[in-house]
């Protein structure tokens, strides 16, 4: 028998990842050649030139997995957004005691009256359309050692232990939970059955958390909905909160009285999210994979969703053309869904290099101030600018030493938090190198100082 204490609501913690420093001075202009272009201002002494319309690529492609594990937060719900499709996002959890070796009644005096699961939301994403879950008994059991990615499978019963319908994307309303009171989440009624499985069919497993675990490897919670665009939204959940849970409520055949036990979403449980997409009919649709249709927009989408491929194969022409001090190189990504839309952009995005296998690397420019490498999304601007020029003149230096760099880099989705595309469900929308209608564009820009030989 437990006794309830509630605690504050937990907010949202946002943690810087790198620190940085230093800027370059920066003039503009727009011409296309390498050697002795550019607009040099009169009064500049450093000769500094700056281009922004070098002749690179970027196209949209199709991520095939993130990994979800070990992360803070985790996501739930589906939705559909008109030009990125539908995400689904479902939840992967073992549960533990709140208590090792509780005392209970006598397991034959034991009847259930209810068993809910509340689990509590730290933010959306999308609409707040009524949703409905199944959740069903992993089969598996779960290991940190595994590594989870976001397309996992989870190996479930297909007998679900809840089906509950219409369940409230709730984010100011306290939850009762058999009398007691608990802050804003998702109430998932489940099967009173289950809840007899849990404390009436085998007493010995719970006498501590592991003979738990053995016994019950976890819950499998899948959303239902197949959203109109426009319609649907995903909720970020903080499960390591004390007020998320698995409430079981009973009372004693022989005398009526009423007691409840808790199962918990501790530190030590794992627990992480996997998605799927469905890009049919969405603008996306038409442009993954395409260089040329991703040049009126670029799409970058969390979950495992897609990311912008940037070839920059331009650099060796570039280093055999010029002998500079690259001063500075920002790309410049103009957003074309807003900030107060339901469907928002992401907080950061951030750059990465590829290596000559094609792994993702952390450029040198990401270890420098937040000043430097930037990333972080300009509300008042509509952009983000990321700055890589340790990077690109490290590749200028590679090709005239005679060396075959990769010039290709990836534009990926971030957060202000750890676990990025894992743990959002952000959408960001550019605006491609040549569109038409538009007044801005996907750009890179590069200042640097010819040094006469």
């Amino acid at each position: 028998m437990n006794k309830i204490i509630s605690t504050k609501y937990l907010r949202r913690v946002v943690i810087p990842v790198f620190f940085y420093a230093g800027f370059f001075f920066l003039t503009s202009c727009n011409q296309d050649d390498f050697t002795n272009t550019g607009f040099v201002a009169t009064d500049n002494p450093l000769n500094v030139i700056t281009v922004d319309t070098f002749s690179f690529e970027a196209t949209t492609i199709k991520e095939d997995s993130v990994n979800v594990q070990g992360y803070l937060y985790q996501l739930l719900g589906s939705m559909n957004e008109e030009n990125f499709g539908e995400t689904k996002a479902n939840l992967v959890t073992q549960i533990l005691l709140s208590e090792e070796d509780p005392f209970l009644i006598n397991i034959s005096d034991i009847v259930i009256d209810s068993v809910n699961m509340l689990l509590n939301i730290q933010q959306t994403y999308g609409e707040d359309n009524p949703q409905d879950f199944k959740v069903f008994m992993l089969k598996e059991e779960l290991d940190t050692a595994n590594d989870y990615k976001s397309n996992h499978i989870p190996n479930f019963d297909q007998f679900e232990v809840g089906n509950a319908k219409n369940v409230v994307i709730n984010t100011e309303d306290s939850v009762d939970l058999g009398g007691d009171k608990f802050a804003p989440g998702l109430k998932i009624p489940l099967y009173n059955t289950f809840g007899e499985y849990l404390l009436n069919s085998n007493r010995f497993a719970i006498i501590s958390n592991q003979d738990f675990l053995d016994y019950f490897p976890g819950l499998y919670i899948e959303p239902q909905n197949q959203f109109n665009a426009g319609e649907g939204g995903i909720s970020r959940l903080i499960l390591n909160s004390n007020q998320s849970r698995i409430r079981i409520n009973y009372h004693s055949k022989s005398t009526s009285e009423l007691y409840y036990f808790d199962f918990l979403f501790t530190l030590g449980a794992i627990k992480f999210s996997t998605y799927s997409h469905n890009t049919a009919g969405a603008a996306i649709d038409n442009v993954l994979g395409d260089k040329t249709k991703s040049e009126e927009f670029l799409y970058i989408k969390s979950n495992a969703g897609s990311y912008v491929d940037i070839d920059l194969t331009f650099l060796e022409k570039f280093a055999k053309n010029n002998t500079a001090v690259i001063n500075k190189v920002e790309l410049v990504v103009p957003v074309e869904n807003n900030i107060d839309l339901p469907y928002a952009p992401h907080p950061r995005l951030f750059i990465t290099g590829i290596d000559d296998e094609g792994k993702e690397i952390v450029l040198i420019d990401q270890f420098e101030s937040e000043s430097h490498y930037g990333g972080v999304y300009n509300a008042t601007e509509g952009q983000y600018k990321l700055r890589i020029t340790r990077s690109i003149q490290q590749k200028i230096e590679q090709f005239k030493n005679n060396e075959n760099p990769n010039t290709n880099y990836h534009l990926i989705p971030g957060d202000l938090i750890p676990g990025g595309a894992a743990v959002n469900a952000n959408q960001t929308l550019i605006a491609g190198k040549n569109n038409p209608n538009l007044s801005r564009n996907f750009k890179l820009i590069i200042s640097y100082t010819p040094i006469n030989n």
